[in-house]
């Protein structure tokens, strides 16, 4: 699991640059600012006002929030499973994300129901693809899972011991490129 390696060289390699971290809110103690240099300008965005957050507002409406071409780096962890159209949301990172932009989005594959009833999705390393690609105007650099997990179903079935694919994992993780604009709308 390379935990979005490509995206960490990107950020610790830049001399200047605006990152967005949407779900910045330190909700569970978790603050990711000090990832990013004093070089780049953070601004973290969450639905909800609290610790560690800039801006309140939905990221189904980025570009009501930020100018167009505004972003260099993208971050979100634990987020695209509570977005209620998570595909809404890439047309409007790829209006406030600038040319070349890189992103990484961190969420779950395999994972109980949490923040129930604002949990929506789960995420396998192919499903991303689906989101980000020509016609969103971005391009897959890297997708994995990791943390691999043992799913059986509940009350015990001994037949799903014999199946070869009953193994999950807990995170699924996308590092994107922005390659061009979208004519895609989704207006909602």
């Amino acid at each position: 699991y390379n935990s979005g390696q490509t995206f960490m060289s990107a950020i610790k390699n830049a001399s200047s640059g605006r990152v967005l971290e949407i779900g910045s809110r330190a909700r569970s103690g978790n603050v990711r600012r000090e990832w990013f240099s004093d070089k780049l300008e953070y601004v973290g965005l969450d639905i909800i006002k609290g610790e560690n957050v800039d801006v309140v507002g939905d990221a189904h409406s980025l570009s009501l929030l930020f100018p167009e071409n505004h972003f260099d780096f993208v971050f979100s962890a634990s987020v695209f499973e509570h977005l209620a159209m998570p595909w809404k949301v890439v047309l409007e990172l790829n209006k406030v994300m600038r040319q070349q932009a890189i992103g990484l989005i961190v969420s779950h594959q395999t994972y109980p129901v949490h923040d129930a009833p604002w949990d929506f999705f789960r995420f396998s390393k192919y499903a991303w693809k689906s989101l980000f690609n020509t016609a969103t105007g971005f391009q897959v650099i890297e997708a994995e899972m990791g943390e691999p997990c043992a799913v059986l179903a509940a009350p015990y079935a001994p037949h799903l011991l014999e199946m070869d694919n009953n193994q999950g994992y807990l995170a699924s993780l996308c590092v994107f490129k922005k390659i061009s604009p979208t004519c895609l709308q989704w207006n909602v």
